[in-house]
């Protein structure tokens, strides 16, 4: 399989984009100075002293500086802060624009993105939202009380727009569809199913569904990716009974599909080789399913073409923790622990 795409790993705990599918290093600065240009000219339409934009993570629940309309070491804002009861908090939880026109009033601690909030009196806020998600707050400032009244408030969610666009266009926007629209596309092409076994997912389906779920894992920071692999134990023993290891791992999938409660992203990779993508983060969770499953099958008599016969099966799964790591280097430590397994005599889960 190929390599996976590059990515920015230059900071974490931050919404960030991959534009290496243009392979053009360049857009993440042009994105940013994009920003940074229209902040400078919603400043000087309001005549604020200064306007930023933060990136909202809802999975670390934290906010982060993307830039400001001021040049950094003038810059009245904290780099990072985690949600909290904070203005910026509640602007995204309301999804609604939020006007302080004395922020003394309102409590300081509300104001976490300013290193000296003294000197700040008057705030507007307004979230930026993508396909129903809030990705960021906008923010412009002022040192003088009820400075901005309800038409400004207004008037920012039409700047708020722009950023929005620039998101969409930077991410060359299909970026946010590309990941819901992805199934759908592939599922009406020819290799999307396993022409010998119907139900499970071809191989190379599971290149482009693991690929865009590193991607996803990467562009949201969030570690909610598990790859499990699987396998029959013995095969050679199996194959002498005069069974096609085909059916067993057909008798394996089914088992496997009825007991994830019918949790259809199942992959055969190769002739005895199942992968699972899974979205979750609670490891102990799936290890308690994949034991039962474990148990379940060493346990049971299955009947094939009137032969009744029996087979264990290892497993091995893996969460994905480490944006920097490539698909390859992930795949390969997988295979390995599986393989491992299979050293061990199988019917045994490795994580």
């Amino acid at each position: 399989m190929p390599d996976d795409k590059e990515h920015n790993s230059d900071d974490t705990g931050e919404l960030r984009f991959d534009f290496s599918r243009n392979k053009n290093a360049d857009d993440d600065t042009k994105f940013v100075i994009s920003v940074k240009n229209l902040l400078v000219i919603i400043k000087d339409f309001y005549g604020a002293d200064s306007t930023a934009v933060y990136w909202f993570n809802k999975t670390k629940n934290s906010f982060k500086l993307l830039t400001s309309s001021e040049d950094e070491q003038w810059s009245n804002y904290t780099d990072r802060f985690s949600a909290n009861d904070d203005a910026l908090s509640g602007s995204c939880k309301d999804r609604s624009s939020s006007l302080y026109d004395d922020i003394e009033k309102s409590g300081y601690d509300k104001f976490p993105f300013f290193k000296n909030a003294q000197k700040v009196k008057s705030v507007l806020i307004n979230p930026v939202e993508i396909d129903n998600e809030v990705v960021a707050c906008i923010i412009c400032e002022s040192k003088v009380e009820k400075y901005f009244g309800n038409p400004n408030l207004y008037s920012l969610e039409v700047f708020t727009d722009n950023i929005e666009f620039l998101i969409s266009y930077y991410t060359l926007k299909e970026e946010y569809s590309y990941q819901a629209g992805l199934i759908r596309k592939l599922r009406k092409s020819a290799n999307v199913y396993d022409e010998e076994i119907d139900g499970l997912f071809s191989e190379s389906f599971f290149e482009k569904r693991l690929d865009s779920e590193i991607s996803r894992c990467r562009q949201f920071n969030t570690n909610d990716l598990i790859l499990v692999l699987a396998s029959v134990d013995n095969t050679d023993a199996l194959k002498e009974g005069g069974i096609s290891l085909k059916d067993y791992v057909k008798l394996f999938f089914g088992e496997i599909k009825l007991l994830l409660n019918g949790y259809d992203m199942m992959f055969r990779l190769s002739e005895n080789l199942v992968g699972i993508l899974l979205q979750t983060e609670k490891t102990d969770n799936v290890l308690i399913e994949l034991e039962k499953i474990r148990k379940l099958i060493s346990t049971k008599i299955f009947k094939l073409e009137d032969k009744e016969i029996s087979f264990t099966a290892s497993f091995a799964f893996k969460k994905y923790e480490n944006p920097g790591m490539k698909r390859d280097d992930f795949l390969k430590e997988i295979n390995d622990m599986l393989a491992s397994a299979a050293g061990e005599g199988g019917n045994v889960i490795k994580y």
